[in-house]
C-alpha cells in the first residue's frame, strides 16, 4: 500500500471514529460473507482442529490482526 492510500484509509477512520463517538452502535453485528472455496474450506479445518464455531474463529482472527495494528492506531484519539 503506498503512502497517500494509507493516507486517505486513515483519514477514513478517523471520520468513522469521530461518527461512532456520537452514535457508537450498541447492538450485535451480524455479517454475511461469501467465500472462496479454498478460504471456506480453510475455516471448516480450522473449527474442526479448534473444537469452536466460525463465529469464534473470526473472532479470534480479529483479535490477531487488531494486536498486530494496535490499538492507538485503531481508536485514535
Amino acid at each position: 500500500m503506498n503512502e497517500q492510500m494509507m493516507r486517505n484509509n486513515y483519514q477514513k477512520l478517523l471520520e468513522y471514529h469521530q461518527d461512532y463517538e456520537l452514535n457508537p452502535n450498541t447492538e450485535p453485528s451480524r455479517i454475511t460473507i461469501e467465500l472462496a472455496p479454498e478460504w471456506a474450506d480453510l475455516l471448516v479445518r480450522i473449527v474442526l482442529l479448534e473444537g469452536t464455531s466460525k463465529t469464534a474463529v473470526i473472532r479470534k482472527a480479529l483479535d490477531t490482526l487488531a494486536d498486530e495494528i494496535g490499538s492507538t492506531v485503531l481508536y485514535p484519539a
